[in-house]
């Protein structure tokens, strides 16, 4: 929902000065670049005008920025997203947004068209999105445009929205955001799809969850570690190694159902065909933030994770994949120690990453 509210906070408010580019952005004439994502986007296009950069989290690291974009009446609004998740997925961010939008926007919100196109002259790299009949206080409907691609190791997120009278023109800018992107030719771009989502989910195993240490646990951290830093550093065409679950939408998903820990309900997230999954993910927000608990093949453990922007935290392990009811206790703290940090991997910018492990782990 972070990314939502940021929108929201600024379709209620007048049109931002213009101000020096922050973050990753850098200026490139007529364009704006994000350096290090190696890709661009006009300054101007279909009657928007770019009037604010900034980072929206991370201040100073050029992990999570946006571009903000009005127009000269200051009834439609756009942003870029531009950030490095250390688990990023197009689809995901997509299907999370598309629940952030129903929560905000209220009941008669309606999303019209889904489906995939270019970003860049890239071909089915991008997901695409209309809504109408959004409702906030004090504004007439709305509707609401978003386009979802993952370029390199970053998530690009677009957004327009303004008046439902004003939808064609909506459908423009984001179209334009979308044609008008340049992306380097060395990049590697994703092919994407919107979530496949069967139903119902196998039904699982029930039971305890127990902690989980066979004595591999040196050898299963760094393991983890090792497939957190390639899940990170993107897709390489040249390796073995594929993309990760559920790969921008190309690997068929089940909902095992919404948990909820306080007040916040969280989507967990399985592989479809899988009664016994080796994987599943528990979507914490539309910011690339989730729990991932993963089989380690060479213990034989389930390690927890945690990915967020510019890190990946790893844990300890359980012995078995959890129901949702055994997922929410130790979400909530059933497990004292689980969570406590075995090894991280932090992303710079550049390309960069920093691994990290806890002394205690490799005795």
């Amino acid at each position: 929902m972070i990314r939502y509210l940021i929108l929201l906070a600024a379709l209620l408010a007048g049109p931002a000065a213009a101000q020096s580019l922050q973050g990753i952005w850098k200026d490139r004439g007529d364009r704006i670049e994000a350096a290090d994502a190696h890709i661009s986007f006009p300054r101007e296009m279909a009657g928007l005008r770019l009037t604010e950069t900034h980072e929206a989290s991370h201040k100073g690291e050029s992990l999570d920025n946006v571009a903000e974009y009005r127009s000269a009446d200051g009834a439609l609004w756009g942003s870029i997203y531009v950030y490095l998740p250390s688990y990023g997925d197009a689809a995901l961010t997509e299907q999370m947004t598309d629940w952030t939008i129903h929560q905000v926007y209220g009941p008669k919100v309606t999303r019209i068209s889904e489906g995939v196109t270019a970003i860049g002259g890239r071909a089915d790299a991008a997901i695409r999105a209309i809504y109408v009949n959004g409702e906030l206080k004090d504004s007439g409907p709305l509707a609401s445009g978003a386009a979802f691609a993952h370029v390199g190791r970053w998530i690009v997120k677009l957004r327009v929205s303004g008046p439902v009278a004003r939808r064609s023109e909506i459908e423009a800018a984001l179209d334009a955001f979308l044609s008008t992107a340049r992306i380097d030719g060395k990049v590697k771009t994703y092919p994407v799809a919107p979530l496949k989502i069967a139903d119902p989910c196998p039904a699982p195993t029930s039971g305890s969850v127990a902690l989980f240490n066979n004595g591999k646990a040196s050898e299963s951290v760094i393991a983890e570690t090792m497939v957190a830093a390639s899940e990170s550093l993107g897709y390489d065409p040249k390796s073995k190694v594929p993309t990760a679950f559920p790969a921008n939408g190309l690997s068929a998903v089940c909902l095992r159902g919404d948990i909820v820990i306080g007040t916040a309900h969280y989507k967990v997230w399985q592989p479809s065909e899988q009664r016994e999954p080796d994987i599943i993910l528990v979507q914490l927000n539309d910011s690339g933030d989730l729990v991932t608990v993963r089989k380690d093949f060479m213990s034989k453990g389930y390690t927890i994770g945690k990915a967020g922007i510019g890190r990946f935290e790893i844990y300890g392990q359980i012995d078995r994949i959890p129901d949702n009811s055994e997922l929410t206790r130790i979400l909530a703290g059933g497990l004292p120690g689980l969570f406590d940090v075995r090894a991280s991997v932090t992303l710079k910018p550049n390309g960069d990453s920093t691994i990290n492990i806890d002394p205690s782990v490799l005795k």
